[in-house]
């Protein structure tokens, strides 16, 4: 219910999703999942809270072609041959930025580096804390970057989406406030 000055505005509507507040989450890198830790839509999740863990024959070799490069260049710092050092260092930087690019955390990097142990099955986190709308993570599942894990949605914040008569509409603008009144709860 909007009212300006003297007129009122009556319009039916839905509470929906505020779309800036869902994330999709993706593995981005083909492999099989091996324990999954949120196994219900409508489940809360923190920020950061494990989802599943996933095994993935590319992030394992990734993650062992770091361990190479920085072990690498550890041998060739005293190395008196011209660009050696930093040859060294774009090997490292080549094969940490990749990891990151497949949404390893620094603290998973940071583990890494050190027990210099590559970790078979990798932790995919939420990234944001709300409320699982959507799950398609299932144990032993084969994934591929473009399979939707889950959907995961803040509620913090909702959108009402009204219907306004267009004759009407011109009356309606940005930030004025509205009265809304819910059909399952009172006042």
């Amino acid at each position: 219910e909007l009212s300006r000055g003297s007129r009122t505005i009556r319009a039916v509507g839905k509470v929906s999703y505020d779309e800036t507040r869902i994330a999709r989450v993706h593995a981005k890198v083909e492999g099989w999942i091996d324990q999954v830790f949120v196994d219900f839509t409508g489940k809360l999740v923190e920020k950061g809270q494990p989802l599943l863990t996933l095994y993935s024959p590319e992030m394992l070799a990734t993650q062992q072609e770091f361990l190479l490069a920085v072990k690498g260049k550890e041998l060739l710092k005293n190395s008196t041959l011209e660009g050696t050092l930093e040859q060294g260092d774009s090997l490292v930087q080549a094969a940490r930025r990749r990891l990151e690019l497949w949404d390893l955390s620094e603290t998973q990097i940071q583990e890494l580096l050190r027990t210099q142990k590559p970790v078979k099955n990798v932790t995919l986190e939420s990234p944001i804390s709300g409320y699982v709308t959507t799950r398609n993570a299932f144990p032993r599942q084969r994934i591929m970057p473009d399979t939707e894990l889950y959907t995961v949605v803040d509620l913090s914040r909702v959108w009402i989406m009204a219907d306004v008569f267009e004759y009407e509409a011109p009356l309606v603008r940005m930030n004025e406030s509205a009265h809304i009144t819910l059909s399952y709860s009172r006042g």
